[in-house]
């Protein structure tokens, strides 16, 4: 049975931003999928993650954290 929650975590750079969907108990949902970090690049995350869950009706929420380095931190 899957969780209600997803978990979405996100590498944040300069240049782009890694992202990896996964349940609670650790099974990946998506591996990693990498983005630019730029206007262009932002919608196509929001598009990746409609679509992740889209066929997920159980899912009732997403958890989302984040990893900064340089000058994010």
């Amino acid at each position: 049975m899957k969780s209600s929650r997803i978990q979405v975590g996100f590498d944040i750079s300069k240049k782009k931003l890694d992202m990896c969907i996964l349940e609670r108990d650790g099974e990946v949902v998506l591996r990693h999928r990498s983005f630019p970090n730029s206007l262009e690049g932002y919608p196509a995350i929001k598009q990746s993650l409609l679509t992740t869950l889209a066929g997920e009706a159980d899912y009732q929420g997403v958890d989302i954290g984040g990893e900064s380095t340089g000058y994010y931190w």
